[in-house]
């Protein structure tokens, strides 16, 4: 393959990164829809059934406000069932993707032998996501994931709210429906919650995965590739499609257009590019291409 069939390929390979994790993470809301359900049923069921009423109107008494100081056992106990073998599954998905970084070296010519072998060693990323011998790690980023406590907090302030107010069963079941599925084109509480995180996520391991290749491979020139769209922010607009030399995005964490200034500190660059939902990635790419692309910047780093 010539340089030029290279680089033109560079622009379907990023297509194809976007359609992939879009792909992704519709599957992953499926899941999380169908959990939305379990989480309701259970609720009532194991939860609410045990609330005090009289005349079908909630007990404004000690009982139904012991009974919430439980909830949080209950709550740990939906995760324990219905929960953690998700998001166990969800880092899975993860690690699982990640391979796909692979695929695009080997698209643009780098040895079958030598990109295997990077791919075999993922002890950076189950640590970095929290996996240990099929297992969620304690405080790790999956575990966080898995605990979901604001949704948590809003269920119990729900319930809580309605045995103020002395509510009937149906009006607390319909308020904690509306919470937890969704209603009048309102996703539900757990899609609202994952819908922060799935996006970054699938990103994230893919640019950590992509650094560690580019390392090992002592790849210094990427193109910030992806689209375009109404919503993207003008430090994205800025770099999209451009060729940068790595050393170029030590001054990125200073742009007053790169969001959330206040967590400057834990910017990375190369893996965190824009910032939250950002549609951009990273595409190394070998001297000699980053030579036919931009000759005077290759020739200022070389």
């Amino acid at each position: 393959m010539t340089i030029e069939e290279k680089i033109k390929l560079l622009g379907d390979l990023s297509k194809q990164t976007e359609q992939k994790i879009i792909e992704l993470i519709n599957n992953f809301d499926t899941k999380i829809t169908g959990i939305q359900k379990d989480l309701l049923l259970s609720l009532l069921s194991d939860f609410v059934s045990n609330l005090t009423f009289t005349d079908n109107v909630l007990d404004r008494s000690v009982q139904n406000f012991n009974r919430i100081a439980s909830f949080d056992n209950w709550f740990s106990d939906f995760r324990n069932i219905f929960l953690e073998n998700q998001i166990l599954d969800f880092g899975k998905t993860l690690l699982e993707y990640s391979k796909d970084t692979g695929n695009y070296y080997l698209a643009i010519g780098f040895p079958k032998e030598t990109i295997g072998n990077i791919l075999e060693k993922n002890a950076l990323l189950e640590a970095r996501i929290g996996i240990k011998n099929n297992k969620i790690i304690a405080g790790s980023y999956l575990d966080n994931l898995a605990n979901i406590e604001s949704v948590k907090n809003d269920l119990k302030n729900i319930v809580l709210s309605n045995i103020n107010n002395k509510s009937s069963l149906n009006i607390l079941t319909k308020n904690l429906s509306n919470y937890i599925k969704g209603s009048q084109g309102i996703n539900g509480a757990l899609q609202r919650y994952y819908d922060q995180y799935a996006y970054d996520s699938f990103n994230s391991v893919r640019e950590i995965k992509n650094q560690e290749f580019a390392e090992k491979l002592k790849l210094n020139f990427f193109i910030y590739a992806g689209t375009t769209i109404s919503t993207t922010r003008k430090f994205c607009a800025e770099r999209s499609n451009k060729l940068f030399h790595v050393s170029e995005t030590s001054k990125w964490v200073d742009d007053p257009n790169l969001i959330d200034q206040k967590t400057k500190l834990s910017y990375n660059p190369l893996i965190d590019r824009g910032r939250y939902r950002c549609r951009h990635h990273i595409q190394y790419i070998s001297n000699k291409m980053a030579e036919r692309l931009d000759i005077g910047k290759f020739n200022k780093f070389k």
